[in-house]
């Protein structure tokens, strides 16, 4: 029997941007007085935006529209040639064989090789987060990732948020003043239950797999019906 593909496409970031489900209230907040940024939603539940990077001079020094992190950067494609380019031409090899090697011409390698090679899994990302606090109490803590659709808290849920982009710049993070960063994120209570349901439907994989039993129970019944 052929392997089956691994049914990982559901944990992938989507090529769109996140949309907004019918019964959310969509929120664009400008983020002026700094980070910590507070969203409130109603009157016993906020968001509190935090990025706890630990650093000091480095946001007072650099240019405070660097961005500090980006939702976009989440929702391009990953580019990881440039860093295979260079492994390779550390490795000895010369432009023509790492040309070969990678299926691509001459300019285009070159052009390639002048890109950043960053990952969005490197660990120096600002760690950006959203607290949620209900009557002034925290209730989780929720990493910026775009298009999560995240019931919170785990247990005794109230609240259903989806982050949709953000901005953060190097400005909010050194105190008051518009620098261009902003967040927008979608939510809706989440303490009524849904009133229509039904069965949750099969795994198409588990049915691949359970297709050939199927068959093979249904010849036998109509070879038995034939004696």
């Amino acid at each position: 029997m052929p392997t089956l593909p691994i049914p990982v496409q559901r944990y992938l970031v989507s090529d769109r941007q996140p949309t907004i489900p019918e019964g959310f209230t969509q929120v664009d907040s400008k983020i002026l007085a700094g980070i910590p940024h507070i969203i409130q939603l109603d009157q016993i539940t906020r968001l509190i935006v935090v990025v706890p990077t630990g650093l000091a001079t480095t946001w007072r020094d650099i240019d405070p529209t660097t961005v500090v992190s980006q939702s976009d950067d989440q929702l391009a494609p990953c580019q990881q040639l440039p860093r295979a380019i260079r492994h390779l031409q550390m490795a000895g090899l010369t432009e023509d064989k790492i040309a070969q090697a990678l299926n691509l011409s001459i300019p285009d390698l070159q052009a390639i090789a002048l890109q950043p090679g960053e990952s969005i899994a490197e660990v120096k990302r600002a760690p950006a987060r959203i607290i949620v606090q209900r009557s002034g109490l925290p209730m989780i803590a929720i990493p910026l990732v775009a298009g999560l659709q995240r019931i919170t808290p785990d247990s005794g849920a109230f609240l259903e948020l989806i982050l949709l982009s953000w901005d953060i710049r190097a400005g909010s993070l050194r105190g008051i003043g518009d620098f261009g960063s902003r967040i927008s994120l979608a939510w809706k209570q989440a303490d009524q239950a849904a009133s229509e349901y039904s069965p949750p439907a099969i795994n198409p994989f588990l049915m691949l797999r359970l297709e050939p039993q199927f068959r093979l129970e249904s010849n036998s019944g109509k070879s038995a019906a034939l004696l």
